[in-house]
């Protein structure tokens, strides 16, 4: 419960003041893997030991910063899974207008991806996150 609530201190937090630790602890808190990561370092640890109790089980996508921007603004995120990830910008009709990002990602890794739309015109874009199989996406605003 109250890693739900420490998500939405972090919504409601300006995006400036998240750091790459902040949003791994988040996602480890809401996966529910943050106890277990807690107990674990507390007992020996031996090579055979499995280790997917500390990678993220959900997703972190954090808003976009500045918001509103002109031209550049960056995207904070943690996938929960290794494998083929996209991160696209739409219109508010649902149109597609770039692809942001397309590559083999890691999970475990807080990702920081900064982007340049200034031959957009000002307006609401939505960025969606794809990977796995799951989509995510949050609003932004280009203001010229």
């Amino acid at each position: 419960m109250w890693g739900l609530r420490l998500l939405a201190m972090l919504e409601s937090m300006r995006p400036k003041q998240w750091t790459k630790n902040l949003l791994l602890f988040a996602a480890l808190m809401f996966s529910g893997n943050l106890l277990n990561v807690a107990r674990k370092a507390e007992t020996p640890v031996s090579v055979g030991d499995p280790i997917d109790d500390a990678i993220p089980k959900t997703w972190v996508l954090g808003q976009n910063y500045p918001n509103p921007f002109n031209p550049q603004t960056t995207m904070d995120f943690v996938i929960p899974r290794s494998g083929y990830t996209t991160l696209k910008l739409f219109d508010t009709i649902g149109q597609e207008v770039k692809s942001l990002l397309e590559a083999n990602l890691q999970t475990g890794v807080v990702y920081n991806n900064t982007v340049d739309v200034s031959l957009l015109p000002s307006g609401l874009y939505i960025y969606a996150l794809h990977s796995g199989g799951l989509v995510t996406s949050k609003k932004m605003i280009l203001m010229k």
